[in-house]
């Protein structure tokens, strides 16, 4: 009877067990075969849940880095799982996470600033230098603390703190009179070019004046010493420089009375007659040009006939009283500044327009055999011959020429005013 009871209470206990498996899950179940859950383990940080069915999302939270770190990630020691913006899903199996922290590093910066305050090691930091003071600029950066390598403003940060310091160095000025200077600012011990600015063509360039700084300008260069410089450029009229055709300019050369070299204003001004004609039939060298003509402003009289001469400007030639430039090739002629003129031929040319209306002086005019369409002498009363043959005038008026004695015209002109 003893022995029977004993059986019946072995079998009760162990059909009251829960049934085996051997699917190897650690998790645990609820009462009644609910389902399993599973921890999770996480190191440096919190898991929420901190239990979770399979299938479930848990999100993880680091915890607030020590000074100097900062959060770099998560370490998964064991579980498969994915980790996404701070979350993953329960996997059948405990999971166990570790939080890493990073040590960060200080940037100290003198004299600017650094985009980030502290950073980890192999990270970029951008350095921005202060704004410079007056006279001023930012030559380069010098490392007081830390073994980097700045490039471009940039450089990586190692395993230890760094300081750094924005260099910047003092900028004195250069003033230059008749010339320029590159660069304008320099700092002590720069070299600097000066450069020669003429104040016209008829001037040429003689020597530097320095006027304030200890330098020695050698080929127009100068290093730049601890202190502003002030310098000028020092030059000579020479109307030499001006004269471009090589005949005019041998034609020129009596008119340098010190025979120095060098055609001084003054000596320009002394000159009151050019007369480089040529005869009609003289077949040798002709002059081209009388570009500097402009340079003798006392010139009363100019006879250059039968040259090679396309352009003449006399604007600059007010006392002109004879002007004689037939048989050129000018295709145009302006005399209005020289109100002085008495006498005018510029026949056998190209001309195909003639403004008289200031020459009210004007005595002897010979334009035949040019290209004008039209003539105007109603302010030349003055006028005692007029020669414009050979032109494609087609009509004219000489009622205000009362002293008109010779007038030759082509016969096909309506002439107003004419024969007396």
């Amino acid at each position: 009877m003893k022995n029977l009871l004993m059986f019946l209470l072995a079998f009760a206990l162990i059909a009251a067990m829960p049934a085996c498996t051997d699917s190897g899950e650690t998790g645990t179940s609820g009462g009644g075969g609910g389902p399993i859950t599973y921890t999770v383990t996480v190191i440096g940080g919190t898991a929420d849940p901190a239990e979770a069915e399979e299938g479930d999302e848990v999100t993880l939270t680091p915890d607030e880095p020590d000074g100097n770190q900062q959060f770099d990630g998560w370490v998964v020691e064991s579980g498969d799982v994915e980790i996404v913006d701070n979350k993953f899903t329960m996997p059948a199996e405990d999971v166990e996470i570790r939080a890493a922290f990073e040590q960060l590093y200080t940037v100290t910066v003198t004299g600017g600033t650094a985009s980030v305050d502290v950073a980890a090691s192999g990270e970029e930091v951008t350095l921005t230098p202060d704004e410079p003071g007056v006279n001023e600029r930012f030559v380069g950066w010098v490392s007081i603390n830390g073994d980097v390598e700045i490039v471009d403003n940039k450089f990586t940060m190692p395993a230890g703190n760094v300081e750094i310091e924005a260099i910047f160095e003092q900028l004195y000025t250069v003033t230059v009179t008749g010339g320029t200077a590159d660069p304008s600012e320099a700092a002590e011990g720069e070299e600097v070019t000066l450069t020669a600015v003429a104040p016209g063509e008829s001037y040429e360039f003689v020597e530097w004046m320095v006027l304030g700084g200890d330098v020695d300008i050698v080929d127009n260069k100068f290093d730049m010493p601890a202190g502003d410089v002030e310098v000028e450029a020092v030059f000579v009229f020479n109307g030499f420089l001006k004269i471009t055709d090589p005949l005019f300019l041998e034609y020129c050369q009596q008119f340098d009375a010190d025979g120095d070299g060098i055609l001084s204003q003054s000596e320009c001004e002394a000159v009151t007659e050019i007369n480089i004609a040529n005869e009609y039939t003289y077949q040798g060298p002709k002059t081209g040009s009388l570009a500097g003509i402009e340079q003798f402003t006392a010139l009363t009289r100019i006879d250059c006939r039968y040259n090679n001469i396309s352009a003449l400007n006399v604007s600059n030639n007010p006392a002109l009283v004879y002007l004689h430039c037939g048989g050129n090739n000018l295709m145009s002629l302006g005399v209005s500044n020289n109100t002085a003129l008495t006498s005018l031929y510029c026949f056998l040319n190209n001309i195909s327009s003639l403004d008289l209306e200031h020459n009210t002086e004007l005595q002897i005019l010979f334009c035949y055999d040019n290209n004008l369409s039209a003539l105007d002498l109603s302010n030349n009363p003055a006028l005692t011959r007029v020669y414009c043959y050979n032109n494609n005038i087609t009509s004219m008026d000489v009622s205000n020429n009362p002293a008109l004695i010779n007038f030759d015209h082509d016969p096909e002109v309506t002439v107003t005013g004419w024969p007396r």
